[in-house]
C-alpha cells in the first residue's frame, strides 16, 4: 500500500475524498433518517442511538488496540 499526502484543503468531488468522508456521511446520515423514520428523532430516543454508538465505538478501539 502507498501512501496518499493528505492536506487541511476542502474535498472538491469524490476523487479528492481520499479518506472515505463522503461515504461516511451518507451512511451516518442514512442511519439518522432511519432513526427519525422509526419516531426516534434528535430529541426523542436520541439518548439511546448515542449509547449505541458510543459502545460500537468502544468495540473498534478494543479491537484495534
Amino acid at each position: 500500500m502507498g501512501f496518499l499526502l493528505l492536506n487541511d484543503e476542502p474535498v472538491t468531488g469524490p476523487e479528492a475524498d481520499l479518506r472515505g468522508a463522503g461515504q461516511a456521511a451518507r451512511r451516518m446520515a442514512a442511519l439518522l433518517h432511519d432513526c427519525r423514520e422509526l419516531g426516534a428523532g434528535i430529541t426523542s430516543g436520541s439518548s439511546v442511538l448515542f449509547e449505541h454508538i458510543d459502545a460500537a465505538c468502544a468495540e473498534i478501539r478494543q479491537r484495534r488496540s
